[in-house]
């Protein structure tokens, strides 16, 4: 029980929310957004989107990996209670650290450092 835990919490809290950085990254290397803001598209509407799109893909995945714990029938993540508790608890990581990558997007020029850093830092932050 406690290595399903830790890869839990290693997978739904720590490495999932990282993929999304390296979009962000790349277009600021490639000048790709900045072209989209010259064209006449707005900031407010560019990052509303950006968080609805990958809040989206976030649940995706937190529902995935939510039915595959709760496939194994383990004895504390079995019922769907415990389950629904664990999926909450991914849903509102997520919805808090997509803006916080957002953030720190900025501060990186290459996306494996952005990743990296940043998941040090999540893990040193849990």
């Amino acid at each position: 029980d406690f290595i399903l835990a830790l890869a839990i919490f290693f997978m739904l809290l720590t490495y999932w929310p990282l993929i999304f950085i390296a979009p962000y990254i790349k277009e600021r290397e490639t000048r790709a957004k900045l072209l989209q803001f010259i064209s006449g598209m707005n900031r407010y509407v560019f990052w509303i989107t950006s968080l609805v799109f990958d809040y989206l893909v976030f649940v995706i995945i937190c529902t995935v990996l939510i039915a595959t714990i709760g496939a194994f029938q383990k004895p504390h993540f079995s019922t769907s209670h415990d389950l629904l508790t664990i999926y909450i608890i991914a849903l509102n990581y997520g919805f808090s650290f997509l803006p916080f990558i957002y953030a720190f997007s900025y501060l990186f020029t290459k996306h494996s450092t952005g990743e990296s850093i940043l998941s040090l830092l999540s893990l040193v932050c849990k």
